[in-house]
C-alpha cells in the first residue's frame, strides 16, 4: 500500500495562444513546450482531512489554495475515497509568472491523490478532474508527454475568452502534435523589475482585449505550424528562432508584451545586442525564454546582475512527470 506519493513535474514555456475570433472552427489552441529546469515537487501522504502547504517563496494565494482544496475534494466526492490527502508544494516555479505552475500543481496533486487511494485512472481522467486546460492544452498535455506541442483548442460554441487560471473547458484541448524537442539550450530569464499578473489582472485582459479579427489567427496559425511546428521536426534552430521573433510580432503576443511597456523591450533588446537568436516572453509573461549560441548565453548569465534579470540555463524535457512512490 502506497504510504506517499512524490511527483516532478516541469514547468512550461507557453509561446502563444492561437485563435482567438469568433465565428471559427475552434477556439484557443497554443503552441509551447516543457522545461528541464524549471520544476515542482508535490508530496502527498494520508490524511484524514485535505490539507495543503506550499513551501515556495512566493506560494499560492488564498484562493487558488482554496481552488486547489476544492478540486481535491471534488475528487474525493466523485470517487469516493474514504481518507483525505495532505499535500506539500516545493520548487522554483514562481505563481503567475508564466511558467505554468497552476496547472502542474493541480495534475500532481490529482494524480497523487489517485495513487494513494489506489484508483486506476488514465491520463484524460486526471486531466478532467484537474479542470485545468480550459483555455490552452499545452500544460494538461505537456504534463505527461513533455517536448513540444501544438495543441487545437476546443471547438468554438461562442464562449468568452478567459485565462486558464479562472477557465474551465466541457473538453479537453485536442492536441495535434506531440514532439521531441530538439536538444536545444535555453536561458529561462525572469525579469526582477517587472510584476506577475494577478488572476484579476489576467480576467480583465482577456475581456478588454479579445476577440481579434480572423486575419489574426491565420497569421499565429501559419507562423505556428508552418514555422515552429516544422521547425522543430526539422531539427531548424535557425527557422525556430525566425520563426519565434515573428510570433512577438503578432497581435495576440505583442498585445501580452504590451503590458510590461518599455522596460521589456528594452530589455529584449539588451538580450539581443548580446547576440541572442530569440527572446520570447512565455503566456502573460514576465518570463522570458532567451536562445542562442553557448557563448552568448554564457555572456547573458555573467551579465544577468546588471541586466536585472534571474536566469536557469536548462534544455527541453522531453519525457514528462516524474513519479515516486514510497510503498509501506
Amino acid at each position: 500500500m502506497p504510504l506517499k506519493v512524490e511527483i516532478k513535474a516541469f514547468g512550461r514555456i507557453h509561446l502563444g495562444l492561437i485563435s482567438l475570433h469568433h465565428s471559427g472552427f475552434r477556439q484557443n489552441g497554443g503552441v509551447g513546450f516543457m522545461v528541464e529546469g524549471l520544476n515542482i515537487s508535490v508530496s502527498g501522504s494520508k490524511s484524514q482531512t485535505i490539507d495543503i502547504l506550499d513551501k515556495r517563496s512566493k506560494p499560492l494565494g488564498a484562493e487558488e489554495l482554496s481552488d486547489l482544496r476544492k478540486t481535491l475534494l471534488d475528487v474525493q466526492r466523485y470517487l469516493r475515497i474514504e481518507s483525505g490527502i495532505s499535500i506539500e508544494i516545493d520548487g522554483n516555479i514562481l505563481t503567475h509568472a508564466g511558467a505554468g505552475s497552476g496547472t502542474a500543481i493541480r495534475l500532481a496533486s490529482v494524480e497523487a491523490y489517485l495513487i494513494l487511494a489506489r484508483r486506476e485512472y488514465d491520463k484524460r481522467l486526471a486531466q478532467q478532474l484537474s479542470k485545468r486546460g480550459g483555455t490552452s492544452g499545452v500544460g494538461i498535455h505537456g504534463y505527461f508527454e513533455g517536448g513540444f506541442l501544438l495543441d487545437l483548442g476546443v471547438r468554438a460554441r461562442g464562449q468568452s475568452f478567459k485565462p486558464s487560471s479562472s477557465s474551465i473547458s466541457p473538453e479537453l484541448p485536442l492536441l495535434c502534435k506531440n514532439s521531441v524537442m530538439p536538444n536545444w539550450e535555453f536561458l529561462v530569464a525572469l525579469p526582477q523589475n517587472l510584476s506577475c499578473l494577478t488572476r484579476e489582472q489576467e480576467q480583465i485582459f482577456f475581456s478588454e482585449n479579445l476577440p481579434f479579427g480572423e486575419s489574426d489567427t491565420l497569421e499565429t496559425a501559419h507562423i505556428a505550424l508552418m514555422g515552429l511546428q516544422a521547425a522543430v521536426m526539422e531539427k531548424d534552430f535557425e527557422i525556430f528562432c525566425s520563426a519565434l521573433g515573428m510570433l512577438q510580432k503578432s497581435r495576440w503576443k505583442a498585445t501580452e508584451r504590451a503590458i510590461h511597456g518599455t522596460v521589456l523591450e528594452e530589455l529584449d533588446l539588451s538580450l539581443r545586442n548580446l547576440g541572442a537568436d530569440a527572446v520570447a516572453m512565455s503566456s502573460l509573461g514576465p518570463l522570458l525564454v532567451v536562445f542562442g549560441q553557448s557563448n552568448v548565453l554564457n555572456a547573458i548569465t555573467e551579465q544577468a546582475k546588471s541586466l536585472k534579470i534571474g536566469v536557469v540555463r536548462s534544455l527541453p524535457q522531453n519525457s514528462g512527470r516524474i513519479v515516486r512512490i514510497l510503498e509501506s
